[in-house]
């Protein structure tokens, strides 16, 4: 794809770099840069790219679609992980983490997953919501990091419950246990005089004025 348009350029005197957050297309409108499925879409038209430079560096890990996570249920999302044109001809095996932002922006748990980005163009991840009200999770929004893992010795098993059939909802409610809570009044006895050490007398006389005045 190729595209003509003027441009015209200031005479700056510091440095500076233009990104592709620049694009443009002939009507003004912007580019819709979707980095999450390697594309870039202008007037219409989609353009693939590939990022290069990166390919043992962490990736971020970002949901593929708007996701709203009820109150008090664990829930199965796809997310997207950053892929190189490499990619095709490594082994593609890394392990998901929680990025550090993530308990900051959302009240919620995620379980690290170990995945082969070559198997399934999207991932699977695990996230829990304890609290009682609706988490929205947007589109390309960066909620995890991806790490390459060099050798797999391994696999104790290659799925959760395997040989049961699978559930075929994403979602399930979990139980939150409710504990009473018992309100008791416990007694005091009052001690008399004698019975106080003798260093705390002037203590205990001094306490029964304020109270009997």
């Amino acid at each position: 794809m190729k595209i003509e348009q003027m441009a015209i350029v200031a005479e700056i005197e510091d440095y500076a770099l233009l990104g592709y957050d620049i694009l443009k297309g002939s009507k003004g409108g912007p580019a819709d840069i979707l980095l999450s499925s390697n594309k870039i879409v202008i007037d219409g038209v989609e353009s693939p790219i590939f990022q290069v430079g990166k390919h043992n560096k962490t990736r971020r890990v970002m949901v593929a679609d708007d996701i709203k996570v009820p109150g008090l249920t664990e829930m199965i999302i796809d997310v997207f992980v950053e892929r190189y044109e490499e990619d095709e001809d490594d082994e593609c095996e890394f392990v998901i983490d929680p990025d550090d932002r993530f308990y900051d922006q959302y009240p919620l748990q995620m379980a690290s997953k170990l995945v082969d980005l070559n198997r399934n163009p999207t991932c699977q991840l695990r996230v829990l919501n304890p609290s009682d009200t609706v988490v929205d999770l947007k589109q390309d929004a960066v909620i995890a990091l991806a790490e390459g893992v060099e050798r797999i010795l391994s696999v104790v098993s290659p799925a959760e419950n395997a040989g049961k059939p699978r559930e075929r909802s994403n979602i399930r409610r979990i139980q939150v246990e409710q504990q009473s809570t018992d309100s008791k009044t416990i007694e005091f006895q009052e001690a008399s005089e004698s019975e106080v050490p003798e260093h705390l007398i002037p203590l205990y006389k001094k306490v029964n004025r304020r109270r009997f005045g």
